[in-house]
């Protein structure tokens, strides 16, 4: 009985080494690919933290006139914009594009837990090193916490701030328990280096379409830099952000009532992803100088549903003479 025991532990312990195995050569693989595919292009901005840790972030630039700065959700980076808004805002301002901390091809800021509030302060860091005084800023999803965070943080140098589907508010339930675990020592090594990358790649279908629901995925999300998210490093990045971002928003909800920066939130109500009734109409309750706008029939990818409607709405709203609304 024990012989059998012992025979059956080897088995199965023989079994998930070859499973590791098999994942680990995949993962290469897809890494390989994946960098082939999103090569580092455009610039890159290099500047000091007030702690004195480095700061080097990747941005695309593109345009002429008042600058406007892009920040992208999870798993993505630059090119969901180069995709979608980028060429259509270029068209009559200075648009700058950048890969989140620790996203893309930008580093993650060093020994710091890469909340918003650390992001945020990341790309301040390079943009005053370039000695730009004022932007306006456009987020979406993930990148709409950033950009939300920032704006209250540097009021001066946000003049008017786009939240496109954007988590502004604790939900109470924190995040999948995969996310947690790759950010374990060892196991979470393990994963990221083995089967993130496959099973990632696995699900993404499904993904995609619980991403669009209720519309129909666009083609031209096949230029967002998914796979290349699922690297080890970008994978652990992305773990992290979704770890802290429920009791982060959670502890900063309540400064939404002194937000006085005009906001204009675009949102989906059907988005599956980032609940409407939970973030965006809350927050436009609370913050005195907030407009929202529904854009029905859409999902969480509003970037690509409904790329022509948010240029259009970004334009009027930046164009604009005096703020969407007071209370």
């Amino acid at each position: 009985m024990r012989r059998a025991v012992l025979i059956a532990l080897g088995a199965l312990l023989a079994l998930l080494l070859i499973l590791l195995l098999a994942g680990w050569i995949l993962t290469r693989r897809g890494i390989e690919r994946a960098l082939e595919r999103f090569p580092a292009r455009g610039m890159f901005a290099e500047a000091t933290m007030p702690d004195g840790s480095p700061v080097r972030l990747r941005l695309i630039a593109e345009g002429q006139g008042e600058p406007v700065v892009l920040l992208h959700g999870a798993f993505g980076g630059v090119e969901d914009f180069e995709a979608t808004l980028l060429p259509l805002l270029a068209r009559t301002r200075r648009v700058l594009a950048y890969d989140r901390p620790g996203h893309g091809w930008s580093d993650r800021v060093p020994g710091a837990l890469n909340d918003p509030g650390v992001q945020a302060e990341a790309i301040v860091a390079t943009l005053r090193n370039s000695r730009i005084e004022q932007i306006d800023l456009v987020g979406f999803s993930y990148g709409g916490s950033v950009a939300l965070t920032l704006a209250l943080r540097h009021p001066q140098l946000v003049r008017r701030l786009v939240l496109i589907n954007t988590p502004s508010h604790g939900w109470g339930t924190g995040t999948s328990p995969v996310y947690h675990m790759a950010r374990w020592p060892l196991v979470g090594t393990l994963f990221r280096h083995t089967l993130a990358l496959p099973l990632g790649s696995w699900v993404q279908e499904a993904s995609i379409e619980k991403v669009f629901a209720p519309a129909a995925p666009d083609e031209r999300f096949a230029s967002s830099p998914a796979a290349l998210a699922l690297t080890p490093e970008r994978f652990l990045a992305n773990a992290e952000d979704f770890c802290v971002l429920d009791e982060f928003l959670h502890q900063q909800e309540s400064t939404y009532p002194t937000l006085r920066t005009p906001t204009l939130l675009l949102a989906a109500p059907e988005d599956r992803i980032v609940g409407y009734h939970i973030h965006s109409r809350r927050l436009e309750s609370e913050a005195p100088n907030a407009k929202l706008i529904a854009l029905e029939g859409n999902g969480h990818a509003l970037l690509f549903t409904e790329t022509e409607r948010l240029a259009r709405e970004i334009d009027l709203f930046l164009s604009a003479d005096t703020v969407p609304r007071a209370r």
